[in-house]
């Protein structure tokens, strides 16, 4: 049990870090267009 729920909390790091890199380079991306 402890070992599901923590890779359900790795998994849900991760995408929180993939989304906030991914708004990043978007904002950097326009940022450099402009």
């Amino acid at each position: 049990m402890w070992g599901k729920n923590m890779f359900k909390y790795l998994i849900k790091r991760l995408a929180v870090s993939i989304i906030i890199l991914f708004g990043v380079s978007i904002i950097i991306y326009f940022v450099v267009r402009m």
